[in-house]
């Protein structure tokens, strides 16, 4: 697959989590990403299955998190294509639309039965403390 072809999907997958975040869909978002996928959360230990994604987005709306804007800087293929990453920025916003948090993350993906599902993902915020 063309890096511009995995650039799509990749976006059209960032486009899927956008979505179900806002609605609240924290387990459709989960199946985004690969079963045995692993989560490295700033300052936490890393969490291995989609148990730690409904985790992590479960407590980002608990602490008032409303919407989540990725934005890719750089994705492409790894390893032939079975393989991709995407390099980006993440800005987390209340309802009322002021920002909570911005932030980068690196994320891993790999085809598990013909489709791209996230196997890595690690982020941080941009904020000091």
């Amino acid at each position: 697959m063309a890096s511009s072809e995995i650039q799509a999907v990749i976006s059209k997958r960032l486009a899927k989590i956008m979505e179900y975040f806002l609605k609240g869909d924290i387990e459709a978002l989960a199946q985004i990403y690969a079963e045995d996928c692993t989560m490295m959360e700033p300052g936490k230990d890393e969490v291995v299955g989609r148990e730690g994604v409904v985790s992590c987005h479960s407590m980002l709306k608990a602490n008032g998190v409303h919407k989540m804007v990725l934005t890719s800087v750089e994705s492409g293929g790894i390893a032939g294509g079975d393989t991709a990453y995407d390099r980006g920025r993440y800005d987390l916003f209340r309802e009322d639309g002021s920002q909570v948090e911005v932030g980068k993350y690196l994320n891993i993906w790999k085809k598990v039965d013909g489709e791209y599902l996230m196997t890595i993902d690690m982020f941080n915020t941009n904020q000091k403390n």
